[in-house]
Order: C-alpha cells, then sequence, then structure tokens
C-alpha cells in the first residue's frame, strides 16, 4: 500500500477508471421501458432489440453513431440477453465464411 501512495501515476490510474466505471454505470439505463417518449430512431433500435439476434442492432447503432449518438446497451434488456444466447445454443454450428468460401471454390474445381 505505500507503494501506491509514493507513486502518484497508481493513484491517477485508479481514479480514471473509478471515473469511467461511474459513468458507464450512470450512462447505462434500459430506454424501451418508456415507449412513449422516445424518438423514432430509438423505437426503431428497441424493435431491433427484440429480434432473435443483435446483429441488426448493433449494425444500426454503428451505423448511425455519429447522427444519433445511440448505445446499444441502452436497448438491450436481461430477457434480451437471455434470448439471444438460447437462440445462439440452438442455432447449428457453422463455419467461418472463409473456410465455406473455401469448400465452395474445391467443389466447384472437382466439379469441372
Amino acid at each position: 500500500m505505500t507503494q501506491i501512495r509514493e507513486n502518484p501515476h497508481w493513484t491517477s490510474a485508479a481514479a480514471a477508471i473509478a471515473a469511467i466505471t461511474l459513468n458507464m454505470a450512470a450512462h447505462a439505463e434500459y430506454r424501451c421501458a418508456t415507449p412513449a417518449v422516445l424518438a423514432n430512431e430509438e423505437r426503431h433500435a428497441c424493435e431491433l432489440a427484440s429480434r432473435q439476434t443483435p446483429a441488426a442492432l448493433i449494425h444500426f447503432v454503428n451505423r448511425t453513431r455519429a447522427i444519433y449518438g445511440l448505445y446499444v446497451n441502452d436497448y438491450v434488456s436481461n430477457v434480451d440477453v437471455r434470448r439471444w444466447e438460447t437462440a445462439e445454443r440452438r442455432a447449428p454450428a457453422q463455419a467461418p465464411a472463409f473456410a465455406q468460401a473455401r469448400a465452395a471454390v474445391k467443389s466447384r474445381g472437382q466439379a469441372d
């Protein structure tokens, strides 16, 4: 503990981490609970969050981040996360896209 007190860098690093953590916790709020007060883009984000996978929501938020400043966590509830995890477990495992493309090229080469 004396090393931390003697080294001000540890103190500032700890303060920065605490500030970031508090800021993130304060920012994350489930916005879909009050649909009447949401803007159109927020209602759209809530609709996307209610789908089977998070891909569409993540794509929408990333694509429009500079315009609307939305955050994925604001539109996702624990129920959504559990539904996505269940759907992912039920989905059959797939090879990565590059492996599928490679297999397709090989099968076309053998067919000729």
